[in-house]
């Protein structure tokens, strides 16, 4: 992966971090993966969520979320946000986890 390729990730982490934070009033930031190679999400912050930020013009969401999915602890919830160029951003998750979430949040009583 090139310089700008790397750039654009690191943007698309600090505009994915800083939507969180804004939101949530949580302190979240780019991932220890940045400095160390260690596993840790993309964005860090946000308890119960492993979060997993792709940016540019071809991305696979499917990848993405397989990726999250993988390497994230039990409890955590999977989530690829998707930067595509010059569009608004996007989220992925599985079905059984956006029913639970839906459930939890008492849709439909």
């Amino acid at each position: 992966m090139g310089k700008a390729q790397r750039e654009k990730g690191k943007r698309g982490e600090r505009a994915t971090a800083k939507e969180i934070a804004e939101r949530f009033g949580v302190d979240a930031h780019r991932g220890w993966q940045a400095r160390d190679g260690a596993d840790a999400p993309d964005v860090v912050g946000l308890p119960g969520w492993w979060i997993e930020v792709k940016s540019g013009k071809a991305l696979a969401p499917k990848a993405a979320l397989k990726q999250a999915d993988e390497a994230r602890k039990p409890e955590d919830v999977p989530v690829a946000v998707l930067r595509y160029d010059r569009e608004k951003p996007m989220a992925i998750m599985y079905w059984e986890d956006l029913l639970f979430l839906m459930q939890k949040g008492g849709v439909g009583k």
